[in-house]
């Protein structure tokens, strides 16, 4: 299965990369939403992650595909799924994923003009690969 993840405070929650992550969902790929978020049931409001789950909503993105670390690493839930690359502003949790996640490319959307090429480029390579 193409897998691909994607942070979502100031990364999904951008309509270009909503677009991308949209387009990627109607191309046939599991797109998942990974974020250090707490969780509903953890949240202080039971209305937390609305903004969230409508981007969500709008993009096609399976809420079963949607894991809140509630604050921990996100390289911890990323190690051995198999996802193609991970998007995400925070250049600790890119490090980190660069570090422990055999397979999966840490892309960051912070401040680089040319994310969506290295998605697309980490996807072609996958693609190539298997």
């Amino acid at each position: 299965m193409k897998k691909v993840s994607f942070d979502f405070d100031s990364t999904l929650d951008r309509p270009k990369i909503e677009e991308f992550a949209k387009s990627l969902v109607d191309d046939g790929f599991e797109v998942w939403i990974v974020t250090t978020r707490l969780s509903s049931e953890k949240a202080p409001s039971a209305r937390w992650n609305d903004d969230l789950f409508a981007t969500a909503t709008r993009c096609g993105i399976d809420f079963k595909h949607i894991h809140f670390t509630n604050g921990a690493d996100k390289w911890g839930f990323l190690q051995d799924k198999q996802f193609i690359f991970h998007i995400d502003d925070d250049f600790v949790e890119l490090k980190m994923i660069q570090r422990n996640v055999k397979g999966t490319v840490a892309i960051s959307s912070w401040a680089n003009p040319k994310w969506k090429i290295k998605c697309e480029k980490a996807i072609t390579k996958y693609l190539e690969s298997n």
